[in-house]
């Protein structure tokens, strides 16, 4: 119980310290948010809809805008100046509950997102080689998707079979992306350029892939560099507090990640 206790101290005198330097430094960029399923299970992908109804209202309170992925890489890719407040809001996988409990959140507040689908599960449950605490979710169907899309959420590919990339061939990792990509790209009739790592886990061989496949941009999570490839996010699983989820509005998280860099090579030294 004590060790829990200075761990929460510790935790949130972090975040308040975040908070304060980050209100003062000039943004780096437009922060990218993380989320997976919102449901009640607890699981370590879940966040509840009480907690990301409350998030999405603290974005609308602060003025803040929403970008899709797309824009964002776009804006990032050609140098354009970004929004003073933007968020970039995204979900990988492509669970039911993103269309049952996320979307009439994010349409009420005028909000977009970007989705990313492991295509082969469309329709099925979330089977793949996942944690234990990780229930066998429903998955959005193709008529949930047309709608959402039509609204303007954006679908980008997460691969067909939600592998882990670094651990499988040459050949079948461009088929993951490339099946992937044209999926989405002839049910929804528009253009994928944007990926995201099953696992946050790549390595140099999917990085070309990508880039010969002619992709703008990937998400990672936490990567040791980041450039168009390896983009940074910040996970839900960070965000259980209002004081957190400021803090990634504000574009702490940054400094927070490259604080352990910098610790990381000091004790590497």
């Amino acid at each position: 119980m004590f060790k829990d206790n200075l761990k929460n101290f510790l935790k949130h005198g972090l975040m308040l310290g975040l908070y304060g330097v980050s209100a003062i430094l000039p943004k780096r960029r437009t922060p990218v948010i993380i989320y997976h399923s919102v449901d009640e299970s607890g699981s370590c992908i879940s966040i509840g809809k009480d907690v990301f109804e409350n998030q999405m209202a603290l974005i609308k309170e602060g003025g803040y805008r929403t970008l899709t992925f797309s824009e964002i890489a776009d804006i990032w890719k050609n140098g354009k100046a970004e929004p003073e407040k933007a968020v970039v809001l995204t979900f990988d996988d492509g669970f039911r509950n993103n269309y049952d409990v996320a979307f009439p959140i994010l349409r009420k507040n005028g909000f977009t997102a970007t989705i990313f689908l492991a295509t082969d599960y469309i329709g099925k449950r979330c089977t793949w080689d996942k944690r234990s605490d990780i229930p066998d979710f429903p998955m959005l169907t193709w008529e949930m998707i047309t709608e959402m899309g039509g609204y303007g959420i954006d679908f980008q590919p997460h691969t067909a079979t939600h592998p882990h990339l670094p651990l499988i061939s040459n050949n079948r990792i461009r088929d993951e992306i490339k099946r992937s990509r044209s999926t989405i790209e002839d049910k929804l009739d528009k253009r994928c350029d944007i990926f995201c790592y099953p696992y946050g886990e790549f390595d140099e061989r999917v990085i070309r892939v990508l880039k010969e496949e002619g992709f703008i941009g990937a998400v990672a999570v936490n990567p040791d560099k980041e450039n168009l490839y390896t983009i940074r996010r910040v996970g839900s699983m960070h965000l259980t507090t209002q004081l957190a989820f400021n803090v990634a509005l504000k574009e702490g998280f940054s400094l927070y990640y490259s604080c352990k860099e910098l610790v990381r090579k000091i004790t590497m030294t």
